[in-house]
């Protein structure tokens, strides 16, 4: 880097005879490059951007031919400048070409069967082709492919080896088989992938400095693919290829409780869709990520580190991962501190009543159920697919199993169904029940098994993966509102959910699998009647 720029300084002051000296040409390259711009036939020079390359400006002095040549370039913004580079880079007979006003000018040099070089790998921003570029999104300028399209001229990359301080190889490599503008523009860039990629030399020489990358990073539009000359499905055709990478790195902190989780799964499966090229990692708690593995939600998944003194210590290691893009579903100081601390440059979450001074970009809370916060959020950083609320199951036919009941609550005693209303509904049905619980609920799940024939008492004995599997298994669930009340939802098991000091309109089960929500009126679950509860088991079976 500082010895291009020491290059654009310095070079003004070399004679003819020093600037001979610091470049060299194959014969060979010399004598094909000096053929085609002897001919008939016009041609068009796609030069990246490598180290040393400000030299091109000098090929005059190295080649022979006089018919006119220029170069298209982007001008400088401070006049001085650019009056300095004009007059220092022309003075061997090259002509500089403004991209914005510079195109007649390069077609009436094409027309005369003269060459036109066009620096062909920046990002060529909302105006340009979206394509990838080393398997990511890329903005891609067509320019070349259609100069040559229009023209029918000879196409040759012409790039700089770097020999030493200041010291410059040309070589020049004739673009072979693409003639029409589409295929030279993913031709070219298939071929500076293969240079980046196979050459250290060149690899450590090339302008990264560019971010040809950075076409989708627009926050607002950041959890989609938006652009107006989207390029894409051509892209992968000519690549061979049926789907796009997934290199964009977008993490998800996943919430702390197994309902949220739930709950968070379609804006995990929209996202997947909505931004094909992304690989999202979930960050969650470590007894989550086997259940996620096994739904198959997410791509990779990272457990959170064990809490205690050496918390944000073990979490260090994540910043060598270099997410892009990090959104935070729980709304609580340390999740956004694990973001800023993991180091992702873009970190989005809701904005409540306090600020989150450690996200780069919020959205303020307006929608009530948890899962219309999150698509809102989603939706205000460019996500357009709607959550598919369908169940992860396609299909549930199990009348024949038992009757699931999840007895307890983790977090919250008054949100549970009292005992003898649990043995009430077991003791008038004639089928199997099964419980399930924590090992916090093991002593209200012996309270309500306790001298009943027809009851399995599980509550204790399950991991998460095991517990969605016997969910499965059941003909119906009945249960408080709780974690598993939304995974037996997302399973598709039908559900009747008693609901007493908690809002529905905010926790209450998303999927679109058959289901039943009873709501106490005084708030209290003691006042949810069995009887009622019974009448939509049966209705439900």
């Amino acid at each position: 880097m500082v010895e291009m720029g020491l290059v654009a300084l310095i070079s003004p002051f070399w004679t003819r005879e020093q600037y001979r000296k610091r470049i060299v040409m194959d014969e060979a390259d010399r004598t094909m490059l000096e053929a085609s711009m002897q001919s008939e036939r016009s041609v068009v020079v796609l030069v990246p951007h490598f180290s040393l390359m400000e030299m091109i400006t000098a090929m005059p002095l190295i080649l022979d031919y006089e018919r006119p040549a220029g170069v298209i370039y982007r001008p400088l913004g401070m006049r001085w400048i650019e009056r300095w580079v004009k007059r220092t880079r022309e003075r061997f007979g090259l002509k500089l070409l403004s991209r914005k006003e510079g195109f007649l000018e390069a077609q009436a040099i094409l027309r005369q069967g003269g060459a036109v070089a066009v620096l062909f790998d920046q990002n060529a921003g909302a105006r340009g082709l979206l394509t990838t570029f080393c398997g990511r999104l890329a903005s891609t300028t067509e320019l070349p492919g259609l100069l040559a399209e229009k023209f029918q001229s000879d196409v040759f990359y012409l790039y700089t080896q770097r020999l030493g301080f200041m010291r410059a190889k040309m070589v020049c490599e004739p673009l072979i088989g693409a003639k029409d503008a589409a295929s030279i523009t993913y031709e070219s860039n298939r071929w500076l992938e293969h240079k980046l990629r196979t050459s250290t030399s060149l690899s450590g020489n090339w302008l990264w400095m560019h971010s040809r990358w950075r076409t989708q990073d627009e926050p607002r539009q950041r959890l989609r693919i938006q652009s107006k000359k989207d390029r894409l499905v051509e892209t992968l055709a000519f690549l061979g290829q049926k789907s796009l990478e997934r290199k964009t790195r977008f993490w998800i902190r996943m919430p702390n409780w197994l309902g949220d989780v739930v709950m968070a799964i379609p804006l995990i499966r929209a996202l997947e869709k909505s931004r094909p090229d992304a690989e999202i990692t979930l960050l969650a708690r470590a007894h989550f990520i086997p259940l996620l593995k096994a739904l198959q939600i997410g791509h990779k998944h990272l457990p959170l580190p064990q809490k205690g003194w050496r918390y944000y210590w073990r979490l260090l290691k994540y910043r060598n991962l270099y997410p892009e893009t990090y959104v935070t579903l729980p709304n609580s100081l340390r999740s956004d501190f694990e973001a800023f601390f993991i180091g992702a440059p873009q970190r989005f979450g809701i904005e409540r009543a306090r600020k989150r001074p450690f996200l780069t970009h919020t959205w303020r809370l307006t929608q009530k159920h948890q899962t219309e916060r999150w698509v809102a959020l989603f939706q205000h950083f460019g996500l357009l697919e709607r959550p598919d609320l369908s169940p992860l199951e396609s299909s549930y036919d199990n009348n024949n199993g038992p009757i699931g009941c999840i007895c307890g609550t983790e977090n919250f005693p008054a949100k549970r169904w009292p005992v003898e209303h649990w043995r009430t509904i077991i003791q008038a049905s004639k089928k199997q029940f099964v419980l399930f619980g924590t090992q916090r609920d093991v002593d209200i799940c012996n309270a309500v098994a306790h001298g009943l024939k027809n009851v399995e008492n599980r509550a204790g004995q399950t991991d998460l993966v095991s517990f969605a599997a016997q969910l499965k298994s059941c003909s119906l669930v009945i249960t408080n509102d709780t974690g598993g009340m939304h995974l037996a939802n997302a399973l598709g098991v039908p559900i009747v959910a008693l609901f007493g000091p908690t809002d529905v309109t905010r926790t209450g089960p998303i999927f679109s699998a058959p289901k039943m929500i009873l709501k106490s009126s005084t708030r209290s679950m003691a006042d949810i009647e069995p009887k009622e509860v019974f009448k939509h088991i049966t209705g439900l079976l």
